[in-house]
Order: C-alpha cells, then sequence, then structure tokens
C-alpha cells in the first residue's frame, strides 16, 4: 500500500492520469517535428523522399527524444498546471509547419492546418483557465510577426529580382513609371503599351505622386519590392487600436494581427513584383479605422488616399462609408453619405477620363466583360444587366475559377466575415464578391491569392472578421486559434519555396553580376528593346520595349532601336537576332545569361566573353 500511495502521490504531482494523452500527444509531434528539421538539413524531404526518410529514422532514438519529453513535461506541470496544453499547441502546430514546408500546396496545408487545429482546439479545451497575455508580451509577439513578414517577403522578392525573376509586367512598367515621374514629372511610359502612353491613362494611379520622394531619394527597382511588404505589414498598427478600442484582450489582439500578418492573400501577391494596389492595406485599415472610432477628419483623408489608389478604389470607400452610414445613430452619421457620395463622384469622372482618353474601354471589357451584353454596354450597360438578370449574377460568384480561391481565402478566416446576421455588415463583403468573385470568374488573375485583386478585399474581411468575433459565443477562441493556425501553416506551406530565390541568386550571382554591369554599360538616352525579365532592369530610361511575340509576327524594323538587351535562353531570341544581325547590328557584350546587341560603338570596360 505504500508503495501505490507513492506511485499516486507522484502521479498526481505530475498531473498524471489527467494530462495522460495531452503529453503523449505533445511528445509524439514535437519528436516527428525535429526528426522532420533534421531530415530537412540533409536534405531529404519527408514527402518526395519518404523512403529515404523512414530508412534514416531511428526509432530508438525517437523513443529517447519522446521520453526525455516526456520527463521535462511531467516536471513542468509542477511549475505551470496547463503546461501540457501549451506544449500539444506549439508541437502539433510545428509539426505542421514542418510537414508543409516546401510544399507549395494549399490543399496539403488545409489538411495540415486542419489537424493542428482540432488538436490544438482541444488542448485548450483542457486548460483551467483562459490563457493570459501581457500587454509587453502581446506587443513583442505582434511586432517580431510584423517584422519576420516583413523581412522575408521583402528578402526574397529582392532577390527574385537580383536573380532577373521579375518581368516587364508587373515590374518593368513601374519601374519605367517612377523614373520618368522623378526625371520629367510625366508617366508616359513606353513597355507597358509598345508605344509612348501615360500610365495614368492605364490606371488612374495617383497615389504614386505621394509615394514620389521615397522613390527620388532611394531611386531604385528594390524600393518598391520593400514598399509592397511594408505597406501590407503597416496595416496591423490601425487593426491592433481597432482591436484595443473595442476592448479585445491582449489574446484576441494578438490573435486577430496574426491572422492579418501571416494571410497569405497579403502576402503572396508581393510576389507578383510591384502594383498600385499595394498601398490598399495599410490606407484601408486606417479607413476602417478611423470609421470604427467615427474619427470623421481622418475618415474623409483616408478616403481621398483610398481612391486615388486606382480607378476601383472608390469601391472600398463607398461600402465601408454606407456601412458607417447604416451602423451610426448619432450626429456623424452624414458625413458617411458625403463620403460616398464624393467617392462615387470621383469614380465617374476618373472613369470618364479613362474611357475619353485612355484605356478604360478596355480595362472595363477584359475584367466586366462576362456582364456586357455587347462591346459598348459600358458601366450603365453592366449595372442595368444585374438588375435585370441577377441570377446570371449570382451564378458568377462560384466557379471552377473560384472556388479554390474562396478556400484560400475564407478558411484562413474561418469563415468569420460571415457569422453575423446583420445585413449591413454584408456591405464591406462587396468588393470581395465583384472584385475577386464576380470578375475572377473570366479574368483569372483577380480569383488568385498570387496575384494583387485580393489584398484590399480581404483587409475588410479582416475586419468583418473582429466585429462579428465580438457577436459569437463561448466557442469563439477555438474559431480564432483555428484561423491563427490555418494562417499560419498556409504561409508556411506557400511562401518557404520563395526562399529558393536568394539559394538561386547565390548559385547564379557571378552570372548575373556581370549581366548587370553590360546592361549598365547601355546609354542612358538609349531606345532598347529587351526580353521580358532582362526589361525591368534598363527600365530607367525613357524608351524601352518589351520583345513580345506579337512584336515579331507584325514585323519591325531593326533601325527602331538603338540597342538590343536579349536573353540567350528566351526563345524568341534567335529570330531578333537573325534580323538584326541581316540589318548591320553587332553582338559588342556577353555574358553568362545575357546577349547586348549595340548598333555603333562597344561601350568602354565591357568585355565579349
Amino acid at each position: 500500500m505504500t508503495v501505490l500511495n507513492y506511485l499516486r502521490r507522484i502521479c498526481s504531482a505530475s498531473g498524471l492520469p489527467d494530462k495522460l494523452f495531452l503529453r503523449l500527444y505533445a511528445v509524439f509531434f514535437a519528436a516527428s517535428a525535429l526528426e522532420i528539421r533534421l531530415a530537412r538539413l540533409r536534405g531529404i524531404d519527408p514527402i518526395a523522399d519518404w523512403k529515404e526518410f523512414v530508412g534514416g529514422v531511428n526509432i530508438l532514438v525517437v523513443l529517447f527524444f519522446a521520453a526525455l519529453g516526456f520527463i521535462i513535461l511531467s516536471e513542468l506541470f509542477r511549475i505551470y498546471e496547463d503546461s501540457d496544453s501549451a506544449a500539444l499547441i506549439v508541437s502539433s502546430v510545428w509539426f505542421a509547419c514542418e510537414a508543409v514546408t516546401k510544399s507549395g500546396s494549399f490543399y496539403f496545408a488545409m489538411g495540415a492546418g486542419a489537424a493542428a487545429a482540432v488538436f490544438s482546439c482541444y488542448a485548450l479545451s483542457k486548460t483551467g483557465s483562459r490563457p493570459k497575455i501581457s500587454s509587453k508580451l502581446c506587443a513583442a509577439l505582434i511586432a517580431l510577426t510584423a517584422a519576420g513578414a516583413f523581412l522575408f517577403v521583402g528578402l526574397t522578392s529582392v532577390y527574385k529580382h537580383k536573380a532577373f525573376g521579375t518581368p516587364c509586367f508587373d515590374m518593368g512598367i513601374f519601374v519605367q513609371t517612377f523614373h520618368e515621374l522623378k526625371t520629367s514629372f510625366s508617366a508616359v511610359i513606353t513597355c507597358e503599351r509598345g508605344e509612348p502612353l501615360s500610365h495614368f491613362y492605364v490606371h488612374g494611379s495617383y497615389i504614386f505622386w505621394l509615394f514620389l520622394p521615397i522613390y527620388a531619394l532611394f531611386p531604385y527597382a528594390e524600393t518598391l519590392l520593400w514598399a509592397q511588404p511594408l505597406f501590407a505589414v503597416a496595416g496591423a498598427i490601425p487593426l491592433w487600436l481597432i482591436l484595443k478600442g473595442r476592448g479585445f484582450g491582449n489574446a484576441a489582439k494578438t490573435g486577430f494581427c496574426a491572422v492579418y500578418l501571416l494571410a497569405p492573400a497579403l502576402l503572396m501577391p508581393c510576389y507578383f513584383s510591384f502594383h498600385e494596389n499595394a498601398f490598399l492595406p495599410a490606407l484601408l485599415m486606417w479607413l476602417l479605422y478611423a470609421v470604427d472610432r467615427k474619427n470623421i477628419p481622418l475618415m474623409y483623408i483616408m478616403s481621398a488616399l483610398v481612391c486615388i489608389v486606382k480607378e476601383d478604389a472608390p469601391l472600398y470607400v463607398l461600402c465601408i462609408c454606407l456601412y458607417f452610414l447604416s451602423e451610426e445613430r448619432s450626429k456623424k452619421r452624414p458625413h458617411g453619405l458625403i463620403c460616398a457620395a464624393l467617392a462615387s463622384v470621383y469614380f465617374v469622372i476618373v472613369m470618364h477620363r479613362l474611357l475619353k482618353y485612355g484605356e478604360g474601354e478596355y480595362m472595363t471589357s477584359s475584367r466586366l466583360g462576362i456582364l456586357m451584353d455587347s462591346p459598348d454596354s459600358g458601366m450603365i450597360g453592366i449595372i442595368l444587366n444585374v438588375i435585370k438578370d441577377p441570377a446570371r449574377f449570382f451564378s458568377l460568384f462560384f466557379t471552377e475559377n473560384t472556388l479554390l480561391f474562396v478556400v484560400e481565402t475564407l478558411l484562413p478566416l474561418m469563415a468569420l466575415p460571415l457569422m453575423s446576421t446583420r445585413l449591413n455588415r454584408y456591405l464591406l463583403v462587396i468588393p470581395y464578391v465583384i472584385m475577386c468573385l464576380v470578375i475572377g470568374s473570366n479574368y483569372r488573375y483577380a480569383a488568385d491569392i498570387g496575384f494583387q485583386y485580393i489584398p484590399g478585399p480581404y483587409c475588410l474581411l479582416i475586419y468583418l472578421s473582429a466585429i462579428n468575433y465580438e457577436n459569437l459565443g463561448k466557442g469563439r477562441r477555438y474559431a480564432l486559434l483555428s484561423a491563427a493556425i490555418f494562417s499560419l501553416v498556409s504561409i508556411v506551406a506557400l511562401a518557404s519555396p520563395k526562399i529558393d530565390y536568394i539559394k538561386d541568386y547565390r548559385e547564379g550571382k557571378e552570372g548575373f553580376s556581370s549581366s548587370e554591369e553590360v546592361l549598365k554599360a547601355i546609354p542612358e538616352d538609349a531606345s532598347v528593346l529587351a526580353n521580358t525579365f532582362i526589361l525591368p532592369h534598363v527600365a530607367q530610361r525613357k524608351e524601352v520595349y518589351e520583345l513580345t511575340e506579337g512584336l515579331l509576327k507584325e514585323g519591325f524594323s531593326a533601325e527602331n532601336f538603338d540597342c538590343y538587351a536579349l536573353s540567350v535562353n528566351d526563345p524568341l531570341t534567335p529570330a531578333v537576332e537573325e534580323i538584326i544581325s541581316a540589318a548591320g547590328y553587332q553582338r559588342v557584350a556577353r555574358s553568362k545569361g545575357f546577349t547586348v546587341i549595340w548598333a555603333k560603338n562597344a561601350p568602354a570596360g565591357v568585355e565579349t566573353d
């Protein structure tokens, strides 16, 4: 009996048998995650190289570390009763992240995230009290997550560019646009449409003028690439202020900021080079903060800034301000109507300008052509067609193009944007429906989290998730924990392969560096025809054109360009070289990856290999 009593006391002091399964699950996931990490360090993938992975697992070593972990957790229980729950959450999420690393598969992330969420919610249900996070720890976790997201996306994006992985669309056109804004205060560029045309006649991106001073100080393509993740993570500041103003606890603030900062829908578009929509996350979150806190002056300022991002951006302001109008019951309510009206007027003016002088008709038909019954329907015709045949409009929400996109965007939010019976809140879903689902049913890029159309609508969905979260019952903390886990596992799966950009650059650094030197030797006043991946590196000039298959089919005169910057790996290069060689052009400089053709004298200091 004495021995049995002693064993009972030992078990009780260690939290057994109540914590047995929590502890076993935790050590299993931790040991498995550690084994995967060690295998990856040896260059073995647990999925692709599973036979080699299994053959390299020493079960006795695994059991030893599992036993050691079990003992450690047993001792920790004496200090902190919920140590087993915390360990299971951390270990299951760690295992899921290790499993999906470098996979690039959202499907796998969905399954691994679901498993981690189930075990984590189980662990949370076994805690004796609600998790408590101090204000300092909350701020530190958010700051570290923001810094990590910014540095990872910024560095990998820059290395992608340095390794000549950014194309004319959407990198070269913006490098040339900012160069022209800086040098001549004009947005007239040549590489966007193959002829001199102001970018402001393609898109109403007047926000560029406000960013121009930054670019003037740092006139490099890399400046644009660093700006994107900066504006993305900067939206966490107003989000944190919104949550604080609504009385969210530190745990909830940390969770929602993590969901925001780790959202694939906000970070993955940064890899599609650069786009004017990069300004939207920070501006929209500040606009939502102004509306949420009823800060009228800030609401007007942010509404104006959002409108000048792009010609379709007034839709965000219209929906947000109509939401404010329907939600507010004080004397400040009319300001929502005024802002909405001003945004609508601005939209009409900008679209009229683009339709009359620019490419508004082309952009409208390419995006919303699926709702046009004739080429000249215009915006009025589109609106009338929706009213006449709403069934057609609703049928576009869920198509083959958009179904995966819906899961990719709503699953990391645990469908919280839809968890409300207050119809006025669905005003904030309208940009997501129109800009992503409807347009994406025809224009596939709009329903792809790898492109730039989702960050704006996603900010509204995150805000809607937060305000709906307040009205949920006791299970809401499980929803937020699951959302944070899905966001983390998804971004690890999708973003981790991007680290190869750094590896690719380092392996080919000599060739990339020599290519840059060759390209720098091209006179600044020379007109250049370049392959799409070379163009961003020679775009800081008045005349630079993209070599396309259409240009070759149309035929062109070699004398139209002073210089040709051609990649030896591009299939279009041989045909061009044949034409310009016959016209008397000579190859005067060559690097490992590129050939530069000059019309006249070779530049000093450039060697031909």
